[in-house]
């Protein structure tokens, strides 16, 4: 989000899907005396405010927001401003420009190749599960989470 003049104060809304995408971090952008933001990814929003006393001029980066895919490959969320509150040095309410986006998940890098499972005792009900995870994209594989359904 963009605006010029003097910045003091804005409030933010941002939504999207949380069967796609969830929030996992948030840090202040350019405004400096305050930042508070809460997130909700049951429900698919954060809310966000930030102050500066002293104003700011020109393009403002109002927040950095860390997102992580829990979707599957090919799914889609919008990424929208919902509303925004924005006043200058004299609590006067500014004019913005919104910008939204989306958020699609790619093919995934890892891939499960081999599973094999197997008792280790019947009466106690546990087993041992050994699996190969292959990277299947041309990059090294960040951290990640595996899923495995026994049969």
């Amino acid at each position: 989000m963009f605006s010029t003049d003097q910045n003091k104060l804005k409030n933010l809304q941002f939504q999207y899907n949380p069967t796609v995408v969830h929030v996992t971090d948030v840090l202040h952008g350019d405004l400096r005396f305050s930042f508070k933001y809460k997130v909700n990814n049951s429900s698919g929003w954060i809310c966000a405010n930030a102050l500066d006393v002293g104003g700011l001029s020109g393009n403002v980066t109002f927040a950095y927001i860390d997102l992580t895919a829990i979707g599957d490959d090919g799914d889609t969320s919008p990424l929208n401003i919902a509303s925004a509150n924005i006043f200058d040095t004299g609590y006067v309410t500014m004019a913005y420009t919104v910008n939204n986006g989306s958020f699609t998940i790619l093919s995934r890098d890892l891939m499960v190749t081999k599973k094999s499972e197997s008792w280790v005792s019947r009466g106690d009900k546990t087993y041992t599960v050994a699996y190969t995870v292959a990277n299947t994209g041309s990059g090294d594989a960040g951290a990640s989470t595996t899923l495995i359904t026994i049969d």
